[in-house]
């Protein structure tokens, strides 16, 4: 029994230390003692040691794997090396360098620890999921605190732990998403609704509130998207009575949360309008700097594709093309940062690598596991969010829930061929 709980230990540390890794961007600024050594780096250390033996237990508990794992294998593999590789011989050398440094020690092991160790356990995955939600409270709850002290102003929130609200955005979006696929799928289970089940709504409450205050569009609309195809992943997977049952209740809840944001903001009697509220106004897009500038970066990514369309003009090469020299900047849309910097050699790589992972994709798989409706919707709302910002190797969530998504769908397989 002592044994046992240890391992329920050891395993939930290495998952706590996996979560801090993936989203230390979100605080590693605000921690000064961590400036000269970064946060990220030394998690990293901690946790590629652990996942290479976990990996390796999990390889001889279960045997070898099908083909079309080692064909994934191979192909991220593949995609990582020709970035690699692409990103020698620019006139520029800091960023490029940086840049696959970085999805060497970041990106690559967030995909494989989250494919190989995380989405092949049902227990893993569910502390990963709680784990990921204590977090993003975390931060929703500092993000409140900042907000409170320039509720006057109603500005963007660039300060959340010494970060920009795109970041903060990013982390609560996927709490809200995590949140509700939880608070569904405790409704459509017709399990006991109780004290727990209000405190997660007041939570999520709370951090739709945050969402819409921090001045992020993009995580809002991303947001968004996942919501409703969760929404409609519920109402194809249950029956019709408990799908009518379940969108009264979301539609109570929407009424509510209506009345309870116009109470807030009379209540603090708010003169000016929230920065999510301000930045979609008709007369405030029309002269929005920052989509012109995005509209920029997609013709300049785009032109660049058309100009060196077979192996693109360098990983981490766009900044200079375009005329920035060597700093750290990128098209902010992953297809078009992918099809510039690694052209239709690194374009067809990465549309495999999804095309490998999505070919197991059924039906009866959602039906199934319920928990992965709500993985899928975390996954597109990190696809939603790297279609408008954060650098490839930056957007390690989206790596991360990918990876879950292809451990989650093996793992299904390989019990049907078990049974």
């Amino acid at each position: 029994m002592f044994n046992k709980n240890m391992k329920v230990v050891v395993r939930g540390f290495f998952e706590l230390i996996f979560v801090l890794f993936l989203f230390s961007p979100q605080y590693k600024n605000a921690l000064t003692i961590w400036i000269e050594l970064d946060l990220t780096l030394l998690l990293s250390m901690l946790v590629l040691p652990c996942g290479c033996y976990l990996t390796v237990k999990e390889y001889r508990q279960r045997l070898r794997s099908d083909n079309r794992s080692k064909i994934l294998k191979l192909l991220f593999l593949a995609f990582a090396g020709w970035c690699c590789y692409r990103a020698f011989g620019l006139p520029i050398k800091e960023y490029p360098y940086s840049k696959f440094l970085c999805f060497l020690i970041y990106t690559m092991p967030a995909f494989f620890i989250s494919y190989l160790i995380i989405g092949r356990s049902q227990e893993r995955l569910y502390r990963f999921m709680r784990l990921t939600l204590v977090f993003a409270a975390a931060i929703n709850f500092e993000a409140l605190r900042v907000f409170l002290t320039q509720i006057g102003t109603r500005m963007a929130l660039n300060n959340v732990l010494d970060n920009n609200y795109l970041v903060a955005g990013q982390t609560i979006g996927i709490g809200i998403i995590t949140l509700t696929g939880i608070l569904l799928s405790r409704f459509v289970g017709n399990k006991n609704i109780g004290a727990s089940y209000w405190a997660e709504l007041m939570l999520l409450t709370c951090m739709i509130y945050m969402q819409l205050n921090l001045g992020g569009r993009g995580p809002v609309l991303s947001g968004l998207v996942a919501l409703i195809a969760m929404i409609w992943l519920k109402s194809l997977t249950t029956s019709p009575a408990i799908t009518k049952s379940m969108l009264k209740r979301v539609f109570v809840f929407i009424f509510a949360f209506g009345v309870f944001y116009l109470l807030i903001e009379l209540m603090f009697k708010m003169e000016k309008q929230s920065a999510f509220v301000e930045r979609i106004r008709y007369d405030y897009l029309q002269n929005d700097e920052s989509i012109l500038l995005r509209l920029k970066y997609y013709k300049s990514a785009w032109t660049m594709f058309l100009e060196h369309c077979l192996i693109g003009v360098g990983f981490g090469g766009w900044p200079y093309h375009h005329g920035l020299g060597d700093m750290e900047c990128h098209p902010h849309n992953i297809f078009l940062e992918i099809a510039s910097e690694t052209g239709l050699v690194g374009l067809v790589l990465f549309f495999s690598i999804l095309i490998v992972i999505f070919s197991r994709f059924t039906a009866e798989k959602l039906r199934s596991l319920p928990l992965m409706q709500t993985f899928l919707c975390v996954f597109l709302f990190c696809f939603a969010n790297a279609l408008k910002s954060g650098d490839l190797n930056d957007n390690i969530a989206f790596f991360c829930y990918m990876g879950v998504l292809a451990g989650m769908f093996e793992r299904f397989d390989k019990k049907v061929t078990q049974n």
